[in-house]
């Protein structure tokens, strides 16, 4: 098996109110959370690609098992 790397994420439907406590969201956002993740995802991979095409991002040469 190569080498490749996984990046996993979380975006919470949750933020901490002003009493500092957890208030959950009503579920209403004003994306739809499947446009939020695609445009996340494809915003995300174009910098990466960006960066690895500028040399400015590096993979080990090595075989590491983790």
């Amino acid at each position: 098996m190569i080498y490749h790397a996984h990046m996993y994420y979380i975006i919470s439907d949750s933020g901490l109110a002003s009493d500092k406590k957890i208030q959950r969201s009503k579920g209403n956002f004003f994306n739809p959370i499947h446009v939020l993740r695609d445009k996340f995802k494809s915003k995300y991979f174009y910098h990466l690609n960006k960066l690895y095409l500028s040399a400015r991002l590096c993979f080990p040469k090595e075989k590491h098992i983790i």
